[in-house]
Formats: structure tokens, sequence, C-alpha cells
């Protein structure tokens, strides 16, 4: 493997580094606002429940649509380590990812028949998250470039804040959208939302192309596939800190099975209606607005791991209060219509949880691979934790045989283990021209 242009340092600022800053956090914003729109947990969940799929389909969305973004990228890894210059792949996905948005919109309109309308709504955003992995490993990789380690988890915040920003607005337009319609019918008004995430989500894939990428130094000979499989496969023997990183963020991804069925929970078992999923969505939304500055902070002056030990704590709170909340209730004999309200303390924690492992965990997974591995590094890593993700897609059936109470459970330790592997990673010193 070639090793990758020094990162900067004070004494060797790294070129258009407030430039790059911004475009990045202004991609970032815009796609935050564009997901909260169709938010596969809420929104795409109450879309294909409202089309009578199954739990299984249901449990399906979100670990397709983030499983799809990792897993591509060991074996994209084999070839982008090797190229001087990563946008233009990006850019190629880019094309892929804003056709498939717009097929999925327009499916919503053409087919009356809620199977088929499943079935391609389905395919549609299978291609688009395989797309969005192609294009996550340049992504990663023209981040490293042109930003320093220091300022990482402050680049990463921005984005979520930002966005957070938006995706307060973003959230009272999916109340208007599923409660009063949009002036259009069930299931018109969720492809009014997906319109919106089609064009803003494009606005930012323009706005990132516009960074000024670096060159990397290309290898003279490529390694073969075998041979780059096989080295990856002993990364994490070979790297005490990266191995338990993985184990933490794996766990991590698999507690957030439960993410789709909360506020399915809520509108089934306590009788939440379908406006509440616009004031959840919200809820979450502001706590991860509110808490963001805060784990940037935390991230740049001390370190990534007690950030992402933080987002494991709140998120085992989150699954303790869903699963005491109804008993209690009912123990307290507490009216019924304060259920549903109560239950946004679930997605507030969940929001703050989401907005520290945002901080923490990119950034610490470049910030522990090295600069002249850093593609078969990321690579790996998010190979490994697409895995985690595709396990995520099992909640339905455990849903369906556990009930929502063992999901929560499953959930809730899954963060516990998170919690104790995460103590164990020993960050490097960041170093880096500060904007």
């Amino acid at each position: 493997m070639t090793s990758s242009p020094p990162l900067a340092t004070a004494a060797n600022p790294t070129p258009n580094l407030r430039r790059n800053f911004r475009l990045g956090v202004l991609n970032g914003a815009l796609f935050t606002f564009a997901e909260t729109l169709t938010d596969p947990s809420l929104v795409l969940a109450w879309f294909l429940d409202n089309l009578a799929a199954s739990n299984v389909i249901i449990g399906l969305v979100a670990p397709l649509r983030d499983a799809g973004w990792y897993l591509p990228q060991l074996l994209t890894s084999h070839r982008l380590g090797y190229m001087p210059f990563k946008m233009p792949v990006y850019r190629q996905a880019t094309v892929v990812r804003t056709a498939t948005w717009v097929a999925m919109t327009a499916g919503v309109f053409i087919f009356n028949s809620p199977p088929i309308l499943i079935a391609w709504f389905l395919v549609m955003y299978i291609i688009n998250s395989l797309a969005s992995g192609v294009a996550g490993l340049p992504f990663m990789d023209i981040t490293a470039k042109t930003i320093p380690p220091r300022q990482r988890g402050r680049y990463f915040g921005e984005r979520l804040f930002w966005g957070g920003l938006l995706g307060i607005g973003g959230g009272y337009l999916v109340k208007l959208g599923l409660e009063n319609g949009l002036g259009l019918e069930f299931p018109g008004n969720v492809g009014m939302l997906m319109l919106g995430t089609t064009i803003i989500a494009t606005l930012g894939q323009l706005v990132f192309i516009q960074t000024t990428e670096p060159p990397s130094p290309a290898a003279v000979e490529m390694a073969t596939l075998k041979d780059h499989l096989r080295l990856a496969a002993r990364l994490p023997d070979q790297d005490h800190n990266f191995r338990l990183y993985l184990i933490a963020r794996s766990v991590m991804i698999i507690g957030g099975v439960a993410a789709p069925f909360l506020a399915l929970y809520a509108t089934r078992a306590l009788a939440a209606g379908a406006g509440m999923i616009g004031i959840y969505l919200g809820v979450r939304t502001a706590a991860s607005l509110a808490s963001n500055r805060l784990w940037s902070r935390l991230s740049e002056q001390h370190s990534g791991r007690l950030v992402m030990q933080a987002s494991s704590i709140q998120a085992l709170a989150a699954m303790i209060i869903a699963l005491a909340l109804a008993p209690l209730a009912r123990l307290l004999a507490l009216p019924s219509n304060t259920w549903p309200w109560l239950f946004a303390i679930v997605f507030g924690l969940i929001g703050s949880s989401g907005s520290a492992i945002g901080v923490a965990g990119s950034s610490m997974m470049l910030n522990l691979s090295p600069d002249n591995q850093r593609a078969i590094y990321v690579g790996f890593a998010n190979t490994v934790l697409g895995v985690a993700m595709f396990i995520t897609s099992f909640g339905g059936l455990v849903v369906d045989l556990a009930g929502y109470e063992g999901m929560f459970a499953l959930a809730g330790l899954c963060y516990l283990v998170g919690i104790v592997a995460t103590a164990g990673v020993k960050e490097p010193s960041l170093e880096g021209a500060t904007l």
C-alpha cells in the first residue's frame, strides 16, 4: 500500500481547509434534511405499514439503507486505494443515486397495487443504498485528506448541527404530510416527501463535488483482490484498538434494530396518532441539535471514546424507558392520552445518542486508520459494520417471536456491551490545523 500525503499540521495547514470544511458541512446539512423527509425508522416504516407490508419488510428498511452503504466498501477499497483522485467515483455514484430517487418517487404515483409498489420501492431502495455505499468510501477518503484529525469531530458535528436545524422544518413538513396529506391522499403525500428528498439530496451531492481534492500518490502495482482481502482480514488481529472499535460499533449498530419499531409501538400499543410521528421526529431532531455542540466540543477537547460511550448510555436509557413506560403508567394510573407524549422522551434520548455517534463514530474510525492504509481500514471497517446492519434486518422476526418488549431488551443488552467495549479503545493523539 502507498502512503497518502501528510495530514495538516500547524506549520503545513491543509490547502483550502475553510472552503472544503464549509462545503462538507453544507453537504451534510442538506443530506440530513433530505433524510428527515423520508426517515426510514419513521416515515418509510409508516409508509410500508399503511401498504400492509409485513413486520419483516418494515424491519428491513433501515438495515437495507445502512447495510447497502457499508457493505460494498471493502471491495471498493481495492480499486480506490490506488487512485490518486477519488472524486470521479463519487460523481459516478451520484448519477445512479439520483436516478433511483427519481424512480422511487415516480413509482408512488404510477403503481396502484400495494404489492407492486412495495416491490418497486424495495428494488430501487436497494440499488440506491448500494450506490450510496460506492460513494461512501470516496467521501470518507476525501474527508480524511481535506480535514485534519483535530477538526474531524467538529466537522461531523457541524454537519449534524446545521442538518438538525433544517431537520426541525423537515419534521414539521412530515407532520403536515402524514396528518393533512399536503393536499394529497396516501400514498401521494409520501410521494411528495420523497420528491423533496430527491431534490435536496441531489443538491447535497452537487455541493460536495465542488470540494478541492488533493491527490494521493497512486501505487505502481496493484495487489490482487485475494491479497487485498487477506490483508484486510488480518487487521483486527494486528490492531487491538481497531478490533475493540469494531466490536463497539457493531453491537451499537445491532442495538439500532429497535429503531424502526419505536414509532410503530407508540401507534399500536400507546394509541399515538399519525401526527405524533412528526412530533417524535421533531423531538429527536431537536435533541440531536441541542446536544450536538456538546459532543463536538468533548470530541475535540477530550476524546471520541467518551462521546461514543455517551451515545451508548443514552440509547440504553431509551430502551429501559421504552420497556418500563407502559407498565409504570398503568401502575400510576396516568391518563392514557398522556402516554404517547411521555414516550417522546425515548426519541429525545435516541436523538442525542445519534448525534453523539454521528460526531464520534466516523471521526474515530479515520483517526484509528494509519494514513498509508486508510482505504483498506475504512473499507474493511465499513463492510464489517454493514454485516452488523444486515443483522438488524431480522428485527421484524424478533418482534414476531418476542414482541416489542423482547426487541427493546435485546437492543439494551447490545448498548451495554458497547459501553464496555468502547472503554478499552485508546485513540492516538490528535493533530492538525485549526480553523
